[in-house]
Formats: C-alpha cells, structure tokens, sequence
C-alpha cells in the first residue's frame, strides 16, 4: 500500500486502477493425478489448504482477511466432520 486512501481495512473504498493495476506474481500449475488406492484417496481428502499456512511476510493483511482467518477453521472443521474425519 503506497496511498493512504487506498484503504486494505475499509472493503467500501474503491481503488482507482490506474494508481494500483493488477499484476501476476506467479502461476502455478496442478497436473492432474489418478487417484485409485484408498490410501492415496484418504491421504487427498485430508490436505487442508490455507492462505496463512505460508510465510508470514505473505500472508493475508486486512480487516476481511482477519475474518477469514477465524471462518476457515470454522468451516473446515464442519466439513470433516460431515464427511466422519477428525479435524
């Protein structure tokens, strides 16, 4: 964030993309895998993704990201348990 009124807390606030364009940073490409053991299976259905797993240099910032971070674990919880996991 270079300009003040360029708020990452108040989600209201239109940013002008003149003054702050979209940028790629990276690309990240996924093969797809075929999965037909039932431990390969077991061992995809528990990966958990999660921005603020990473480097905290890269972790989400912002007042609806900081929400986010509560309602993840929350919802992912829910989740494995619909499904007869532990979380």
């Amino acid at each position: 964030q270079t300009n003040p009124k360029m708020s990452i807390d108040d989600v209201t606030i239109r940013w002008s993309e003149k003054k702050s364009p979209f940028f790629t940073v990276g690309r990240l490409t996924v093969k797809h895998q075929i999965i037909d053991f039932d431990k390969q299976y077991d061992s995809a259905e528990n990966l958990r993704f999660s921005p603020w797993n990473g480097l905290v240099v890269h972790r989400p910032v912002g007042a609806l990201n900081r929400l986010r971070n509560v309602v993840y674990p929350i919802v992912a919880k829910y989740r494995y348990q619909k499904r007869g996991l532990k979380y």
